[in-house]
């Protein structure tokens, strides 16, 4: 488990980067805000060993937007971890965002949902995860 000092160092070495224009401003913000979140936690291992590599432009790739919600949903490229690319996070992100929705717009919690999976990568996945976060939320 990374310690205090750890966490320090990386988000020194991400200003550093920073400066030498290594990363985008936006790639530092949610970059910070995974590496300092305790909701992020579980992901703060493989995030250090990046910075401590000094892998600026693949952290830059992974983290350099929030990835959209469009009308075909959130898509982009897969990864373990980021906030620019389609993983087991962002996944339940949207499908918390589409409880906090729905539970506005319908005025209470409950509901129903139909939650489905194809033939894609990790679609079986996604849809268990989908579905168990609507469920919680």
């Amino acid at each position: 488990m990374p310690d205090s000092s750890d966490i320090t160092s990386c988000l020194e070495a991400i200003d550093r980067a920073a400066e030498l224009r290594q990363i985008s401003s936006e790639a530092v913000r949610n970059l910070k805000a995974w590496l300092t979140g305790s909701a992020f936690e579980t992901y703060r291992g493989a995030l250090i060993d990046l910075v401590q590599q000094g892998k600026f432009s693949e952290l830059n790739d992974l983290f350099w937007e929030v990835i959209p919600f469009g009308t075909g949903g959130r898509r982009g490229r897969m990864a373990a971890l980021g906030t620019a690319t389609i993983n087991a996070r962002t996944i339940a992100e949207s499908a918390f965002g589409l409880a906090a929705y729905l539970r506005k717009v319908k005025g209470a919690a409950g509901g129903r949902a139909v939650v489905a999976y194809d033939t894609r990568h990790r679609s079986v996945e996604f849809a268990q995860l989908t579905a168990t976060t609507l469920a919680a939320t």
